[in-house]
């Protein structure tokens, strides 16, 4: 399960992943643990996301980043693995005003 906020910005190259094996496993057990991505939150391209993350609201992901837990909110997240880079002064309050490109 993927859920999705308001106003989040997703750009291209980003992947989501919500399940995995256990190579510490014997017989390489699968899990899965949903990704949340809370309001105003702007993911730049190339971002891969781990189960179990959760991006918290206002938010910024860099390019090229592996987020692989969660963070509190309003940081600025960069790195593989991401970590947090400093503390978003920004407010992330834009609207997205352009129709969804997937259909319901």
């Amino acid at each position: 399960m993927i859920v999705i906020g308001d106003n989040v910005n997703i750009s291209h190259n980003v992947k989501m992943y919500t399940g995995g094996h256990d190579i510490e496993s014997e017989k390489m057990s699968y899990s899965s643990k949903p990704i949340f991505i809370q309001n105003n939150v702007w993911i730049f391209p190339n971002v891969i996301i781990m189960p179990g993350v959760t991006i918290f609201e206002k938010s910024v992901v860099l390019p090229g980043s592996v987020v692989t837990k969660s963070f509190t909110g309003s940081v600025v997240l960069g790195g593989n693995p991401a970590v947090v880079l400093k503390e978003s002064k920004r407010q992330i309050g834009y609207q997205i005003n352009h129709n969804s490109w997937f259909s319901y």
